[in-house]
């Protein structure tokens, strides 16, 4: 399951001009409409766009087609690479998804608002408290803009942290793992001298990032990462040092033979870690379902642990970095935005969609009790898997 964290900053009009041109060459297509066989003539459809199909957007679908009979919900899926310039070409489009799912911040979100390709949910929003109020205020952060929202809730919350192999570890006659940069560098020492491939990773941007992110947060805490959004990291020392920090890790060479070559999506990181090839991975929360698939029996003797980002030994800045949620947004271009938001309502914000992520193993970004809330929504079922 990929998951591109939301890139920084906010481009032109100009920009995203250019960014559509070289999608549409890198992926060969048009902003012609998709058509579905599956409509009959007599219905409306309501499109959306996504990376993923995850079994609670299913669930949503059927329910909303089950009480609304001459409505047909398309989902398409775009995976992988192909995620972000597909997206920039339909949203941009004259006729583009109604829904349309981003990360937050970014390309997919704050450039789209700024050319107003995004649609202002906020009144939506308040309109529908009973149900809104459920959510806690972080879970909205990287889809409000201006104190405007632009985006539902669509999956959970999203750290990033680090999976280690338990056996690995041991084998390396690693005790504990590492609460300090100091004790990371040494422990992957330990790993190759014992024969390990000390990190998993594939060379994607978005997984690559990972690094430094956490690394600038580690030496600047918050005032890093703010500088990062407002376009200005040169007046930041945090990330000067995390780009250092950074250069020094890769030269170290740690990661498994190769990894320029190999991206996230293929699965290998996922899988060598949970052969237990390679020590540790520095992923988000959604690489759980990826182990899972890839190597069960991994999970199932407990020999894959956790351990969040070590401090560079000289700063209190224990953060979390990660994407809040990933959101669902309604384009401006859209015909049927009453539609739409009719859907948002009727499965997004209502409590058994919730239930239904934590079945999937997601954290929805909602107050309270998390075991209350599964027991006691009503609604839909998962579809089988």
């Amino acid at each position: 399951m990929q998951s591109p964290c939301a890139a920084p900053g906010i481009l032109d009009p100009a920009q995203i001009r250019r960014a559509l041109l070289a999608s549409t060459v890198l992926l060969g297509v048009t902003d012609a409409p998709t058509t579905s066989a599956a409509a009959q003539p007599s219905s409306t459809t309501l499109t959306i766009l996504v990376a993923e199909q995850y079994p609670a957007i299913t669930a949503a679908v059927t329910s909303f087609e089950k009480s609304h009979p001459t409505v047909h919900i398309q989902v398409q899926i775009v995976s992988g690479s192909a995620f972000v310039p597909k997206t920039l070409l339909e949203v941009a489009s004259n006729n583009p998804p109604d829904l349309f799912q981003n990360f937050g911040g970014g390309l997919l979100l704050d450039s789209f608002v700024k050319v107003g390709y995004v649609a202002n949910l906020t009144t939506f929003w308040h309109q529908n408290r009973s149900l809104t109020n459920a959510y806690l205020p972080s879970a909205l952060g990287a889809a409000t803009i201006n104190k405007q929202i632009y985006g539902v809730p669509y999956q959970g919350v999203q750290p990033v942290f680090f999976y280690y192999n338990r056996a690995a570890f041991k084998a390396a006659k690693i005790s504990a793992p590492p609460a300090t940069w100091k004790a990371f560098l040494s422990d992957i020492t330990k790993l190759e001298i014992a024969g390990y491939i000390p990190l998993a990773q594939g060379n994607d941007a978005w997984a690559m990032m990972m690094w430094p992110e956490y690394l600038a947060l580690r030496a600047g805490g918050a005032s890093a990462g703010k500088a990062v959004i407002a376009g200005k990291p040169g007046q930041s020392p945090a990330v000067a040092t995390a780009g250092n920090l950074s250069r020094s890790l890769v030269q170290q060479t740690p990661f498994e033979p190769g990894f320029l070559g190999i991206t996230y999506d293929a699965g290998e990181p996922s899988e060598l870690l949970g052969i237990g090839k390679a020590a540790m991975e520095l992923q988000g929360s959604w690489e759980f379902s990826n182990i899972q698939s890839k190597t069960p029996q991994a999970l199932k003797s407990n020999n894959i642990g956790f351990f969040s980002f070590p401090s560079l030994g000289n700063t209190p800045d224990t953060s979390i970095a990660g994407n809040p949620s990933i959101y669902l947004s309604l384009a401006q271009k859209s015909p049927h935005k009453a539609l739409a938001e009719e859907f948002l309502k009727e499965t997004l914000l209502q409590p058994w969609y919730s239930k239904l992520l934590i079945s999937e193993g997601a954290v929805p970004g909602v107050k309270g009790d998390l075991a209350e809330l599964q027991k006691n929504a009503k609604g839909p079922e998962p579809p089988p898997s």
